[in-house]
């Protein structure tokens, strides 16, 4: 049952943000008044809290063991229904910003204990489901959002309330002896080498890419394909998400560390057919097989860099994994500020399209990676 549990707390970090993607034009509709960008922020405000979180949690992690810190952010992850309570937008905000610190809380762990606790090739499968169950959080956000937001938005916040199933799996189950990823006795300062900054990064670039997708497909679904029910939205990501989830499910039976350069050539291949479709095509069909390669693409990127960190790993207790996770979260939150910065300096209103340039930014740097790589063994 502990392996169940430290599985578990994967299915809540993407959730979190796509719960509300179908809901979007609903919420919208109640506040008028606010600007479509800090709606679409409303998905991805919690990711700035993680970031801002690991500035903090490596003092918090000497001080307080891993099933405190989880327990916490469960319990803050659950206070997201609050907006059922109080449908007000700065409650709203409230919301977001508590169970932002939750995830803050969570999200080292999710990863960390896995690295922690197992080894090989049990190890890299759970890296794979790990992903999977990221994936699986957002189809049962998506679904359930699709279904629930027709008849009352505020039912979606309802959703973060099975956090608390968790919390329960994780006092039972997990060892009090279980710390974080930074150990008190390990240095408190460890020296970052150029190849965990470029993981860092490509880990930032793609959640960047990804979240094109979940911050926009309301929108566009309406200017493009007069598509506006949350529940075709809801539908379309979660199948989007089931393609992860598969995708992560197969991870652990491709070749290990060796053929990393491999898996990201594949990853960058499905997000380059991915937002070519959504960019250019001009029929609904092409543009669901287009978010189906986006789904397939993040449920391999995710294990993939997650791994390439654990391989640079010397100990067992690390704040990278930590740092790792939080380059997520801030691709999230970046990702709708970036994208309408580079439409407005471009005077290009497709965001897809602006994510096909950062795409090439990060063929770069796996490219970089893959030059540095051969010249080594050269």
């Amino acid at each position: 049952m502990k392996k169940i549990s430290i599985l578990w707390l994967s299915f809540f970090p993407l959730l979190a943000g796509a719960a509300l993607s179908p809901s979007l034009s609903e919420i919208s509709q109640t506040f008028p008044a606010v600007s479509n960008l800090w709606l679409k922020s409303l998905i991805t405000i919690p990711s700035i809290c993680v970031v801002l979180g690991q500035l903090v949690q490596p003092k918090l992690s000497r001080k307080v063991t891993a099933k405190t810190q989880v327990l916490l952010g469960l319990f803050l992850y659950a206070l997201g229904a609050l907006p059922y309570i109080g449908p007000t937008f700065p409650i709203i905000i409230l919301s977001r910003i508590l169970l932002g610190i939750g995830l803050s809380l969570l999200v080292p762990h999710t990863i960390g204990l896995i690295q922690a606790n197992f080894e090989g090739k049990i190890q890299k499968k759970l890296l794979g489901y790990a992903s999977a169950l990221n994936n699986f959080g957002t189809v049962v956000a998506v679904v359930y959002a699709g279904l629930v937001s027709n008849k009352d938005w505020k039912l979606v916040f309802l959703i973060y309330l099975l956090a608390i199933i968790s919390l329960v799996t994780i006092y039972l189950f997990l060892p009090n002896d279980q710390h974080e990823v930074n150990s008190p006795k390990q240095p408190t300062k460890e020296k970052v080498s150029y190849n965990v900054v470029r993981i860092w990064l490509k880990m930032f670039l793609l959640t960047v890419i990804y979240f094109t997708i979940p911050t926009n497909l309301a929108f566009y679904m309406h200017d493009h394909f007069q598509q506006q029910g949350t529940l075709i939205i809801g539908i379309l990501m979660a199948i989007t998400s089931l393609f992860g989830v598969i995708s992560g499910m197969i991870f652990s039976y491709f070749p290990g560390r060796k053929n990393s350069h491999l898996q990201e050539l594949i990853l960058i291949g499905l997000f380059l057919i991915s937002m070519c479709l959504l960019s250019f095509t001009q029929t609904l069909p092409l543009f669901i097989l287009g978010l189906l390669f986006s789904g397939w693409g993040l449920g391999w990127g995710l294990p993939c860099f997650n791994h390439q960190l654990i391989s640079t790993l010397t100990h067992p207790s690390s704040s990278t994994l930590g740092i790792g996770q939080a380059m997520i979260f801030l691709g999230q939150f970046v990702s709708p500020f970036l994208i309408a910065l580079m439409s407005s300096l471009s005077h290009q209103d497709n965001p897809f399209l602006m994510s096909l340039i950062l795409l090439g930014v990060l063929l770069g740097i796996a490219m970089l990676d893959f030059s540095k790589k051969t010249a080594n063994n050269g």
